[in-house]
């Protein structure tokens, strides 16, 4: 696991300065922070901070290879790079290491720009060719590590994240305003935007080549060979059992791949199915006791602890418990947005990067994580009420505003996901196509709310606000309709927010997230699987519970939906308010000119007096002004 920064120059024959990529790879400093190195020759630099995790002794990066004309380097792990590597070998390829960056420089001199459609692994590359001038530069299909870039007149930049390239003079902070739009609207800038007009970032499963500096094209591994069946595997029957065993089989080959050999590891242990699943997988192949970490809250609509602690009971592990309070919430938040160099509205990016600190504090680099299992399986609320959304999309608009007046005349208790809440927001979803229809249903604030929120909306030609959305649908055209749900979820909450949020607040302790339930056999298997075994009847995760069910007992496999967040809600009406009420004050945000002080203080005033629960509306908002006091 590392942090990977490069300059390739215009002039083929300048040399990138030296002083500059030091600069550029310090920012990443804390994403590796066992060895730094950097390479420069005549039109590419490339600088490396590394995380040993494999091959600690003979993974030192960048690579050189053929005597230099090759370059690499790596963020993240390539599991099948043995077997790459002989394959290779078969085909003339002489190596010099073992080390995977290699096999990365020779497999880009082969094969080129299809080098990408082999690796089964989470990683952002770099791979550089003197000879031709050609840089590869790639992401992982699921979306797990990140690549940055920035084209400047007088050279292309990319780096792991937007902090090492607004380390450069030349690159601008200005916003982009769709970006802050879109923002709003997701909870994250989704690729390829940024938040930041002079920077773009690659989309998951991008494979992205410039010759020189000069951009050459692009290609993406989705929906090809990553969502395709594993060579070999048969297609699931019909019948329950069958598949479930398989899906525990694959799920077990995952864990196994993604348990390391040279360092400690844990597990992340919330309590709910996909986490505790990975957790009993682990435990089951693991030679001792693993040891498992969980984040609890004092408010019991939102703290999963006992779960989780029965899990670990269950599958006999060393659990460690850490309590968020409001105080040390309040505390973690500077040093958040310190490191967020691009915001995010998601709350649980608070507990992650303190859980994140505790692993590390115990000495763990490495730990396994249920992310993926939603996104593949149908674990989400808002899939259970599609069928609802459907059946009422053709309401006549005069219907749909006397259901919005209903939903918000309901009472606003305080709890994890009230009633209100949930009803306005289906409501706001109607009549739009379905893509459009679930981003609203996410948002913190859709168009109607941005109108009031934003002092100077993007104009039309900076591109649509759900440009994201509608390209993520288009791109699964002729599929079932879950199945198309599904990969939306999986493209743009997955791989821009959840694993987005993953990876920063763990790297920002130098510790690596791996995700079982993102192996590409796991993934095609679950691409083959019929819908009536992910969702039925109003029941999420169908075969995914089953199999969970052979390791897991009742009150853990059969448990609803719980996501990881915060009090957010009681904590603004109480402890938060003072700093709510501090950024987001009327002359402050005057003085930044994006938002209309006016609606803002409505949107807290009402929810300080508890008329109306505008948590998500307002963490966003919050997040975005922490964010902006470091980094705009």
């Amino acid at each position: 696991m590392c942090g990977i920064a490069g300059i390739v120059p215009r002039d083929p024959g300048q040399r990138p300065d030296r002083g500059q990529l030091q600069r550029m790879v310090e920012a990443l400093a804390r994403r590796g922070p066992d060895a730094q190195r950097i390479a420069v020759t005549s039109g590419f630099g490339l600088a490396v901070c590394r995380l040993a995790i494999t091959e600690i002794e003979a993974g030192r990066q960048p690579a050189s290879v053929a005597r230099g004309a090759l370059r690499a380097a790596l963020n993240g792990q390539i599991y099948n790079y043995q077997e790459l590597r002989r394959d290779l070998s078969r085909q003339g390829q002489r190596f010099t290491s073992g080390a995977e960056v290699e096999v990365l420089a020779r497999g880009f001199r082969l094969h080129g720009e299809r080098l990408p459609e082999l690796l089964d692994g989470m990683y952002s590359l770099a791979v550089w060719d003197g000879a031709a001038q050609r840089l590869l530069l790639a992401r992982d299909p699921a979306g797990q590590k990140p690549l940055y870039y920035a084209e400047l007149p007088e050279a292309l930049l990319f780096a792991s994240e937007p902090k090492a390239l607004l380390a450069h003079p030349e690159v601008s902070r200005d916003l982009d305003p769709l970006a802050v739009q879109q923002y709003l609207l997701h909870d994250y800038v989704p690729a390829p935007r940024t938040i930041y007009a002079a920077i773009r970032k690659l989309e998951p499963g991008e494979a992205r080549v410039y010759e020189g500096a000069r951009f050459a094209g692009s290609r993406f591994l989705v929906p090809g060979s990553w969502f395709g069946a594993p060579q070999g595997t048969k297609k699931p029957g019909t019948r329950a059992a069958p598949a479930a065993r398989e899906l525990l089989r694959l799920l077990e080959n995952a864990v196994r791949k993604r348990t390391p050999t040279e360092v400690p590891y844990c597990v992340q242990l919330s309590g709910g199915l996909d986490s505790s699943l990975v957790a009993a997988l682990l435990a089951r192949n693991s030679p001792a006791p693993v040891s498992s970490f969980s984040i609890g809250f004092d408010d019991p609509s939102y703290d999963e602890s006992r779960y989780a602690r029965l899990a670990a009971e269950a599958i006999g592990s060393r659990h460690h418990e850490t309590r968020l309070t409001p105080d040390r919430m309040l505390e973690l938040v500077p040093e958040v947005f310190g490191y967020l160099d691009e915001p995010l509205a998601d709350p649980s990016a608070v507990p992650t990067y303190l859980l994140a600190r505790t692993m590390r504090g115990q000495d763990f680099p490495v730990t396994l994580a249920g992310d993926g299992g939603d996104e593949l399986w149908a674990g989400y609320e808002t899939f259970q009420v599609e069928p609802v959304a459907r059946a009422l999309a053709h309401t006549p608009g005069a219907v749909r505003q006397g259901l919005v007046r209903a939903a918000l005349a309901l009472p606003v208790p305080e709890g994890n996901m009230p009633l209100a809440m949930l009803a306005s927001r289906f409501v706001a979803g109607l009549g739009l196509p379905a893509a459009r229809r679930h981003q609203v249903w996410l948002s913190s604030a859709g168009p109607d709310l941005q109108q009031e929120l934003l002092a100077a909306p993007a104009d039309a030609e900076s591109g649509s606000l759900f440009e994201a959305a509608d390209r993520a649908w288009a791109a699964s055209q002729g599929r079932p309709h879950l199945e198309r749900l599904l990969a939306l979820y999986f493209r743009l909450y997955l791989g821009d927010g959840v694993l987005a949020k993953a990876d920063r607040m763990s790297m920002a302790h130098a510790v690596e997230v791996r995700a079982p339930f993102l192996d590409r056999e796991v993934i095609a298997f679950s691409r083959q699987v019929a819908a009536r075994h992910k969702l039925r009847l109003g029941q999420t995760k169908v075969l995914l519970k089953q199999a969970a069910s052979q390791l897991l007992p009742p009150a853990i496999s059969r448990r609803p939906k719980k996501g990881f967040g915060m009090p957010v809600s009681a904590w603004l009406r109480g402890p938060l308010r003072p700093e709510a009420c501090r950024v987001l004050e009327p002359g402050r945000l005057a003085r930044q000119g994006l938002f209309r002080p006016g609606p803002v203080q409505r949107l807290l005033g009402e929810h300080l007096a508890g008329r109306r629960d505008h948590r998500k509306a307002l963490w966003a908002l919050l997040a975005f002004q922490w964010w902006h006091e470091s980094w705009a």
